[in-house]
């Protein structure tokens, strides 16, 4: 008999215990993670005979938004975690029944909440979540990712690296430039410090210059989130966070002091991140893509590590279409030559930053 529920971040053990044991389970999709986003962390779980699959959302509500008096019945929008989130199932290959149990369970589960659309980031080292959500909105292909062989011995990585960057490791190891995981996490104030020194040189958005606080908060579980430092001489010069799933590390935030200037530290940094995943037994270290899926200069960074690569993909569901076309059709854009459709590939439409809404 088919079963679905709903968890609650705050229900630990559940979310936990439904996590168990499924192929490919990052920290991206743990219920202390959903805690640091932006609205009510929710697992999806739906189970059928000895299959299953969960799928972790964060809710966010219309009731402060300007626009919620013009879709009275609907109670809010889902989204995914910063990072890579979507389905995890108990095997690639789901029956064809189960997968239509689950799509029917989660469209009507979804629209009874009130939830007019869903966005999120598909884990681009699980291909099989586009084949899971097909018929439920569309995914789009957003970019490449990079990840590392992190099975492979020292010697096969370093062969697959590009030869500028082996060089540059050597030249920084031989004058003195050291890596280690910081256990204690007694340097995570520095990091914090560097990492905003960092976003300020090269001028990120706003929405990566995240709070000391989110910092603290993340690395709580300190056997899932490890801090890495490059230093020489008891002086940090760069450092990054790893985040450890049951397969997979992911390379999550980092950055150089102003201090060292044009030092390739990084590079040091991530070569040897990629080791204690090795030691640490994890298969891949994903390092991601470059910013907004390009295949810009920090994309380019990357791929001279390894020469694999991963489709991106993102999930885009219209779950109500008569609330959402509501707020499309009601909403007013900031500039007045400017139509809606500049909006673009921007979902949900209707949270487009360049448009404006009259106040109730």
């Amino acid at each position: 008999m088919a079963t679905f529920e709903f968890i609650a971040s705050a229900e630990t053990t559940q979310w936990h215990d439904a996590l168990a044991h499924l192929p490919g389970r990052d920290f991206y999709f743990t219920p202390a993670y959903h805690e640091l986003g932006e609205g009510e962390a929710r697992l999806f779980v739906y189970r059928d005979g000895g299959e299953s699959l969960v799928l972790p959302l964060l809710l966010r509500p219309f009731a402060k938004e300007p626009w919620a008096h013009l879709v009275p019945h609907a109670w809010g929008d889902a989204t995914s975690v910063y990072g890579y989130a979507g389905p995890l199932a108990s095997q690639a290959n789901l029956s064809s029944a189960f997968l239509r149990g689950f799509r029917e369970t989660l469209t009507r589960a979804l629209s009874d909440l009130g939830i007019v659309s869903l966005f999120a980031r598909l884990h681009p080292l699980i291909p099989e979540q586009r084949d899971w959500l097909a018929g439920l909105g569309e995914t789009p292909h957003i970019g490449v990712t990079v990840s590392i062989d992190t099975t492979l011995s020292a010697e096969a990585r370093e062969a697959q690296m590009k030869r500028s960057h082996r060089l540059e490791i050597r030249r920084l190891t031989k004058t003195g430039w050291t890596f280690r995981i910081d256990e204690s996490l007694e340097k995570l104030d520095d990091f914090v410090r560097i990492y905003h020194e960092n976003m300020v040189r090269v001028g990120a958005r706003p929405e990566y210059f995240f709070a000391p606080d989110y910092f603290r908060r993340l690395c709580r579980d300190r056997a899932r989130v490890k801090l890495g430092l490059v230093e020489n001489d008891g002086a940090i010069g760069c450092a990054g966070l790893i985040l450890v799933g049951s397969e997979f590390g992911q390379y999550h935030l980092s950055g150089s002091a102003d201090a060292v200037g044009s030092l390739p530290l990084t590079k040091l940094l991530v070569s040897s991140l990629a080791e204690w995943a090795n030691r640490a037994g994890l298969r891949r270290f994903h390092l991601g893509g470059g910013l907004g899926g390009c295949e810009d200069a920090l994309f380019e960074f990357k791929a001279r590590f390894s020469p694999l690569r991963h489709d991106f993909h993102v999930w885009r569901w219209i779950v109500r279409p008569d609330d959402y076309n509501s707020l499309i059709d009601q909403s007013l854009l900031a500039g007045p030559d400017s139509p809606l459709e500049t909006a673009g590939a921007y979902f949900p439409a209707y949270r487009h930053p360049s448009l404006r809404w009259e106040e109730p």
